[in-house]
């Protein structure tokens, strides 16, 4: 059988089920004499205020509520939650050092998405097979770019991790879109340039060394 939502929620107003009561006073916080719930009701203006039992030991105990103000904290805590949850969904973004910069403006974008969402991203940099090693500094200033370019939506949560050829950088989102104006431009840095190789028919074909 399926229960009322409702069912184990204070009880208010005329549901209340004691004739007297004693209300606690809004401005010192103190309980009143017992006075008749009635009583109480009839001097409310219930289009914007409530009267909740608060506790039944050693008496009948209420409280008046403010619609508005209860509405506007039910709000904001479905708002925290909301955030809460956002910040506990963690993605992972894989690129190689000599990304294209299509495929790299295309990925920072979905990253930067999410970081606005207020999630965390793990950005991992690896080496492409085959593909000579970097030097650490060069490593580190590419890796430094990306971070700087998302500062405006994120900020690094914890150390990075180095191994050979691989960094790990992880990134807690803010949560909050940015404008346009305030984002730090990405410096793209490209692959070598294509060398020209000569062809048996005397033409050139462009080599690329990754």
């Amino acid at each position: 059988m399926k229960q009322d939502a409702n069912a184990k929620a204070p009880p208010r107003d005329e549901n209340i089920q004691h004739r007297i009561v004693q209300l606690v006073d809004p401005e010192t916080g103190r309980l009143t004499e017992p006075t008749p719930l009635r009583t109480i009701l009839a001097g409310l203006d219930r289009r914007t205020k409530y009267v909740e039992l608060v506790s039944v030991t050693p008496a009948p105990i209420v409280k008046v509520f403010d619609k508005l103000a209860e509405s506007q904290r039910s709000a904001e805590a479905q708002y925290k939650a909301r955030a809460a949850a956002r910040k506990a969904i963690q993605k992972e973004v894989q690129l190689t050092w000599n990304a294209a910069p299509g495929d790299l403006a295309h990925k920072l974008e979905k990253m930067r998405q999410e970081l606005e969402r207020g999630a965390r991203v793990d950005l991992v940099f690896a080496r492409k097979k085959n593909q000579a090693y970097l030097p650490l500094e060069e490593m580190q200033a590419r890796a430094q770019d990306i971070v700087d370019s998302l500062a405006d939506v994120a900020k690094e949560w914890k150390d990075r991790e180095v191994r050979a050829g691989m960094t790990a950088i992880f990134l807690q989102g803010t949560g909050e879109p940015t404008t346009e104006v305030s984002r730090k431009k990405l410096v793209v840095h490209k692959g070598p340039k294509p060398k020209k190789q000569k062809l048996g028919d005397g033409g050139t074909q462009d080599l690329y060394q990754d």
